[in-house]
């Protein structure tokens, strides 16, 4: 069987990161354009989407900081911005079926559940 060779792009440089519950994985918005994700058992990102036709990057890379600022200054989200990695495909599985979670800085939790130090890595990445 013969694969066929995959093109490689360049996807340009993340403009900042942040743990998205709907794509379920860390999003990397880049100064070109592209949407780039990383999801639980993914080595590499991932490109996911590229900015509309007719849209500048000027206007693309704008409305990515007003993202990002708006994150920031929104205490319920602004964890998103600090999660760099995930938990392992295999931590995931044992989490569910154990009824026992981590939060997202290592607090044991329900699955379902949110603490102090924010949710749990079920709840956080929208598996529950």
């Amino acid at each position: 069987m013969t694969l066929a060779a995959t093109k490689t792009i360049d996807t340009g440089t993340p403009i900042f990161t942040y743990l998205s519950a709907h794509r379920q994985g860390i999003v990397a918005p880049t100064d070109k354009g592209y949407l780039l994700v990383k999801q639980i058992g993914d080595e590499i990102f991932n490109v996911h989407g590229k900015i509309k036709e007719g849209v500048s990057i000027d206007s693309w890379i704008e409305a990515q900081k007003k993202q990002q600022h708006s994150m920031q200054k929104n205490p319920s989200q602004s964890w998103r911005l600090d999660i760099t990695e995930l938990p392992t495909k295999e931590m995931v599985d044992e989490w569910i079926f154990d009824n026992v979670c981590e939060t997202i800085n290592g607090e044991p939790i329900e699955p379902d559940g949110t603490g102090a130090d924010g949710p749990s890595w079920l709840v956080a990445l929208g598996l529950m």
